[in-house]
């Protein structure tokens, strides 16, 4: 007699396959094995390559998944940090004045100026890219252009065009 889940091959009257655990049917009739269908050991072959080929696919489609999921997290963590906008922080001159500042990570600046320099220079971040100044208490604004890479330093007096120094 043959298991009807798997197709081991199971002694007479023993009432589970010891194979896949199925409940055996009709354990108390004598089966003839020369019936016209018994599962023969090719066709138990056959089920077999069928079950390994099953559980390939599933494993592609995982391995699939996985590669997917790790790009997606790869992209997403590079536009998050691209979405941080713009730093300041380094050296700048001046593009047609005689003007040099530094912004530094602790919010203090360096600005020299052809006629010396300020000595209380902070800056903040207001958004992506633009940033406040406060020179001595007075405020203006530097707005960065990523396109020409442009510091503009905009106020009340005269418009500075900066760029990053090498």
């Amino acid at each position: 007699m043959y298991c009807n889940e798997c197709g081991k091959k199971i002694n007479v009257g023993e009432k589970f396959c010891g194979k896949c655990g199925a409940m055996t049917k009709d354990t108390d009739v004598n089966i003839n094995t020369t019936a016209k269908n018994p599962i023969t050991r090719p066709d138990v072959n056959n089920i077999l390559k069928k079950q390994s080929i099953s559980f390939n696919i599933p494993q592609k489609k995982q391995l699939f998944l996985l590669i997917g999921g790790l790009l997606l997290a790869l992209i997403i963590i590079i536009v998050a940090i691209s979405s941080q906008g713009f730093s300041p922080v380094g050296r700048w001159e001046c593009v047609d004045e005689d003007l040099e500042i530094e912004f530094y990570k602790d919010k203090t600046m360096y600005w020299r100026y052809e006629s010396g320099s300020p000595n209380d220079v902070m800056w903040e971040k207001e958004k992506n890219n633009l940033i406040k100044i406060t020179i001595e208490g007075y405020e203006v604004y530097a707005d960065y252009d990523k396109k020409s890479k442009i510091l503009t330093i905009r106020g009340d007096g005269p418009v500075y065009k900066m760029t990053r120094k090498k």
